[in-house]
C-alpha cells in the first residue's frame, strides 16, 4: 500500500488586536478545520504561547497571531482554509501562504494546486509561484499579496523573540524590499531581503 507523503502546508497570519488565536477560539474549532481537510485530531499539547495538535494526516499548530497547519496522504488543506476564511472577516486576515509538493500519484490527489488557488482567490488576493523543475521536485506557493508592515514582518519572523537581547533597526523598502540590522554588546546580525520574482536573494550574516 503507497502513501503520499508529500506535504501540504498552510499558514495563516492575523491582526491579534481584533482576534487571538490561542484563547479566543476553543478546540472544537481547530477539530472542525481539521475535519474539513479530511483528517481527525488525535491528540494535543499545550502552553501559554502555543498549542500543538498531532493530526491523523500530519499536524497543527495554533499561536496567538498565526496558525500553521501541515497535511499529507489524499487530504484535501484548501477546505480548511476555505472553512477558517469563511468565518473570519477579511480584515483579521494579515497574511496567508499556501504551500504544495508536488506528488508522487497527483492523480489520486482530489485537488490540483490551480484548483486549490481557485478557492483561495475568492477571499484574498495574492500570487502563485513554482519553485523548481516541472519534471523535479518542486514546489507550488501562493502568498497573499498585501502591504505589509515592518511589524507584520518581524512578527512572522518571530524576531522580537529570537532577537530579544538585541536592538533591531529595520527598514521595509517600496515597491519590495526589507533590510535589517541587529546589534548586542559587539555582536551583530544583518538581514536583506529582496523579492523579486526574476531575481530574489536573500542575505544573513552574523557575530555573536
Amino acid at each position: 500500500m503507497f502513501f503520499e507523503g508529500s506535504e501540504k502546508k498552510a499558514e495563516i497570519m492575523v491582526d491579534i488586536n481584533k482576534i487571538n488565536l490561542l484563547t479566543d477560539i476553543d478546540n472544537t474549532f481547530w477539530s472542525d478545520l481539521v475535519t474539513y481537510c479530511n483528517a481527525q485530531v488525535l491528540t494535543t499539547i499545550e502552553n501559554q504561547y502555543c498549542k500543538a495538535f498531532v493530526l491523523s494526516e500530519s499536524s497543527l499548530f495554533v499561536w496567538p497571531e498565526r496558525f500553521l497547519i501541515i497535511t499529507c496522504g489524499e487530504t484535501s488543506l484548501v477546505n480548511s482554509i476555505e472553512f477558517f476564511l469563511s468565518r473570519h472577516s477579511k480584515s483579521v486576515i494579515e497574511h496567508l501562504i499556501y504551500q504544495r509538493k508536488n506528488e508522487y500519484f497527483a492523480n489520486a490527489q482530489p485537488s490540483c494546486f490551480g484548483d486549490d488557488i481557485k478557492i483561495i482567490s475568492k477571499f484574498v488576493k495574492g500570487k502563485a509561484y513554482r519553485f523548481g523543475e516541472l519534471d523535479r521536485h518542486h514546489n507550488y506557493i501562493f502568498h497573499q499579496q498585501n502591504n505589509l508592515s515592518r511589524e507584520n514582518i518581524k512578527a512572522y519572523l518571530c524576531l522580537d523573540t529570537l532577537l530579544s537581547d538585541f536592538i533591531i533597526d529595520d527598514y521595509l523598502f517600496q515597491p519590495y524590499g526589507y533590510s535589517l540590522n541587529a546589534i548586542n554588546g559587539k555582536d551583530y546580525l544583518t538581514i536583506h531581503i529582496t523579492p523579486q520574482a526574476s531575481s530574489s536573494y536573500i542575505s544573513f550574516d552574523i557575530k555573536h
